[in-house]
């Protein structure tokens, strides 16, 4: 390689390595400005033990998975859920479809796995008042 040849060669790397970073950091700038919908509701948690095995999405229902059923959002959809109570936050994916329709046309909007629902409260409050927070997408 001649010496013009590897001149141009680490410019062209340069150049790439500021071009990736100015994409990371108008990423990170345009996820501060673009508002961040977040959904006031109530939530329920479900178990193996009284439900099938399958969820909708055809995974196997885990007691211990960080998972959750709605109708609101798509298989894979990652949803940050904070209780409203005491401020804890859970990170879940969306996995299943629920609640009950006749819940959900009441207001509850979500059923957590036993496994996420204990991580943000008490199994025995049955339901809480969370915020649902949609995050982006990897």
């Amino acid at each position: 390689m001649t010496e013009e040849e590897n001149r141009r060669w680490v410019l062209g790397g340069v150049a790439s390595v500021i071009v990736i970073g100015l994409g990371l950091y108008a990423l990170a700038i345009v996820d501060r400005i673009l508002p961040v919908e977040v959904i006031t509701t109530q939530a329920s948690w479900y178990s193996v033990a009284g439900s099938s095995p399958l969820t909708a999405s055809g995974q196997t229902l885990q007691d211990d998975g960080m998972t959750c059923a709605s109708w609101d959002y798509p298989f894979g959809t990652v949803l940050k859920v904070t209780n409203l109570e005491n401020g804890k936050s859970v990170q879940v994916v969306v996995n299943d479809r629920g609640p009950a329709k006749r819940l959900y046309a009441k207001g509850r909007r979500l059923d957590l796995s036993k496994g996420a629902f204990a991580c943000i409260s008490d199994l025995k409050k049955g339901i809480i008042s969370v915020n649902v927070q949609q995050l982006p997408a990897l």
